[in-house]
């Protein structure tokens, strides 16, 4: 028996139709593992936080107060 690893990104519709056939075809063991992101999970929230904020508006002549 021998193994192959595979990489590939689970948005490419190509990548993941290949995956599922291989699936399907019952001759291989499929075993996945998920990579865990290199971002600090509270570093994300934050950013997806402020993405979703107003924001505030600030007069030129207050900028340097």
């Amino acid at each position: 028996m021998a193994t192959i690893t595979l990489t590939y990104n689970t948005r490419n519709l190509v990548a993941m139709s290949m995956i599922d056939a291989i699936r399907k075809s019952g001759a291989f063991k499929v075993e996945e593992k998920k990579i865990k992101s290199p971002y600090d999970p509270k570093f994300v929230e934050k950013i997806k936080r402020s993405a979703k904020s107003k924001g505030k508006e600030i007069k030129i002549k207050d900028l340097w107060k």
